[in-house]
């Protein structure tokens, strides 16, 4: 693109990245870290400087006084990495500081305005992440810093986050804890769109009912509310539409009944230092059980007068019509309601397996679902192993607060 004097301008960084390549973290900086994120952190600032810090709150007091805002917020998770590899305990007393300086100047404008101006900051899901990158929340929260903390990923959703070490954090401190929804989460499937040149795992957009899962956690682990993050590229990134639960996420009595998908996380390499990587799937399916932990924030027994359908569904990679697997939800034999049956149509080696839980309905709190290969397909057990994919627990609930389903006749011929 071009700049206002029609010569060439990079949107992607600024005259000061350019000019200053001695603040850049640099490839012995990242020295330590493996994989993709000792590709990218040598192009990260490193915050050790001074003058980065600087430009950084420069931008939010600018941005604060120059526009009649009600706030200003540090995107920690946008370019996770501010410090050299090992450096990073060092760099948190200086990121306080950083803080302090952007409060103070905030509060200034915020006297000549005659209103408060207030400042959050969107941080790794994890009190322990957060220290990865040299920032120590527990500092701020004491000291009072920050307003607003939106503990988040890193464009991928955790499907299994827990805010409830930031709610205890901020309790009495009056700062507010607003989880971040992503739009998207990482797939050990292409929802639907199966084709061998596109293969799992990819990005996939949260539904409608994942995201209601995802914010129904968090307010029952005590959140003020939830941020939702990039939801405005969602249609034009995954071609999905979420608008329909941007109505019911805000309010818990009205989320309570709404249907929902909750989901286990998969493992990845996105940026370790400050994300937890090692997940419970995928795992190889073997004799010995997989346990894998599954939290539920509704009580489903209260409800159960309201409920229409509680499926457990597993996805499973290289299932065959001689595999026999055996699942248990708390301690509870489950029937496949959908076995793989010989002749069906099957073009890609993967299998969704559904479980009725109607008459066996998961407690709310953590439940403990147990995958095992009662039979093996002999001829190819050792050399292609059975995988757990994706697990998901769906729930809905009969209409009004359900989807309306029209019965049979509401239309001619049907």
């Amino acid at each position: 693109s071009l700049g206002a004097d029609a010569t060439e301008a990079n949107l992607q960084t600024s005259r000061f990245y350019e000019e200053h390549p001695e603040y850049l973290i640099g490839e012995e900086g990242a020295r330590g870290w493996a994989g993709k994120l000792a590709e990218v952190l040598p192009y990260f600032q490193d915050f050790a400087h001074q003058e980065v810090r600087a430009l950084r709150m420069d931008i939010a007091v600018e941005a604060c006084t120059r526009y009649d805002i009600t706030g200003f917020l540090y995107d920690f998770m946008r370019c996770p990495g501010y410090f050299k590899c090992g450096e990073e305990d060092a760099g948190a007393v200086l990121m306080t500081q950083f803080m302090r300086d952007t409060r103070r100047a905030l509060d200034r404008v915020g006297r000549e305005r005659g209103r408060e101006v207030g400042l959050a900051v969107r941080v790794p899901s994890t009190l322990a992440g957060s220290r990865g990158l040299g920032l120590d929340l527990a500092a701020w929260v004491e000291e009072g810093l920050v307003d607003l903390i939106v503990p988040s990923s890193f464009f991928a959703q955790d499907m299994e986050e827990d805010v409830g070490e930031w709610v205890d954090l901020a309790r009495g401190s009056g700062i507010q804890i607003y989880p971040s929804i992503d739009e998207g989460y990482r797939a050990g499937h292409t929802s639907g769109f199966r084709r061998w040149y596109v293969p799992p795992p990819v990005m996939t957009p949260l539904s409608n009912e994942m995201i209601r899962g995802l914010a129904a956690r968090h307010l029952e682990r005590g959140s003020d509310g939830v941020y939702v993050f990039n939801f405005f590229g969602t249609a034009p990134t995954y071609d999905y539409d979420n608008r329909e639960a941007l109505d019911d996420i805000g309010d818990p009595n009205r989320l309570e009944h709404r249907d929902k998908i909750f989901a286990v996380t998969r493992s990845h390499d996105s940026f370790p230092n400050c994300i937890q990587t090692q997940r419970q799937i995928p795992v190889k399916v073997q004799a010995e059980p997989v346990l894998i932990t599954l939290y539920i924030p509704n009580d489903l027994v209260k409800a159960r007068d309201r409920l229409r359908a509680v499926n457990l569904w597993l996805h499973l990679d290289n299932l065959t019509v001689e595999d026999e697997v055996a699942v248990e939800l708390n301690g509870v034999e489950l029937v496949c309601a959908n076995p793989m049956c010989p002749g069906g149509y099957d073009p890609t080696p993967d299998a969704w397996l559904r479980f009725d839980l109607l008459d066996h309905l998961p407690v709310r709190g953590s439940n403990s679902i147990s995958v095992c290969m009662a039979a093996f397909n002999a001829r190819l057990a050792k050399e292609i192993p059975v995988e757990l994919a994706d697990l998901e627990l769906e729930v809905r609930y009969e209409y009004p607060d359900g989807e309306w389903r029209r019965s049979p006749g509401w239309y001619p011929r049907t």
